[in-house]
């Protein structure tokens, strides 16, 4: 199971390193919502030239230590700590839960993190984004449902279309100055759950 679990991201790195010549050996690359580093990170750790993950819950530092032996581990809020680091990624891959979550379920997915990531992802890096096409068990979340709704300005957040992400996640970009260069979908083991992984280019430097 764990194999299978690895096998979206293996593909990911290998479009990075061919398709993109992305310069991965030389990332600075940062994790969001890294849990044990078990599920994804631990693909592209060793392809990375530092890898720095942050995760909100104590509980998981021994495995991320075992996991990733060479990364810079913050135990934080993600929500909290993007706003204040000034550190600067080539890099960044989140992998926020899905659904409503914080103490008064403020959070949903990744929705609201972007202009921050923006902020700080250098010139020509990566993002890499969890977008759920069929989230699974929507209709008996009925806040979940609406926040989606809300985000993707649609009345079927239970099925979003490829192209509607892509005008999305367009709109978002050039809202903040900045452009995709290039895009792929990478469908994870989850069949429903797909890696939106995208080029970023700052406008008028």
């Amino acid at each position: 199971m764990i194999e299978e679990r690895h096998v979206a991201m293996k593909k990911v790195v290998h479009q990075l390193k061919t398709t993109f010549n992305f310069p991965l050996e030389e990332a600075h690359a940062l994790e969001l919502f890294a849990r044990e580093g078990d599920w994804q990170t631990i693909v592209y750790a060793s392809h990375v030239k530092s890898l720095e993950v942050w995760e909100i819950n104590p509980e998981y530092y021994d495995g991320l230590r075992r996991n990733l032996p060479d990364a810079e581990i913050k135990i934080t809020d993600t929500w909290k700590e993007i706003k204040r680091t000034q550190k600067k990624y080539d890099l960044i891959v989140v992998d926020a839960p899905q659904a409503t979550y914080g103490e008064n379920n403020e959070h949903c997915e990744h929705f609201g993190l972007l202009p921050d990531i923006f902020r700080i992802t250098n010139d020509g890096g990566v993002i890499i984004l969890n977008v759920n096409i069929v989230p699974y068990g929507l209709n008996e979340q009925p806040l979940w449902r609406e926040r989606r709704e809300e985000y993707y300005k649609t009345h079927r957040p239970e099925k979003v279309a490829f192209d509607d992400v892509i005008r999305h996640y367009k709109r978002i970009f050039k809202e903040n100055n900045v452009s995709m260069r290039w895009y792929l979908f990478q469908q994870r083991h989850t069949k429903f759950i797909y890696y939106f992984v995208m080029q970023m280019q700052r406008l008028n430097k």
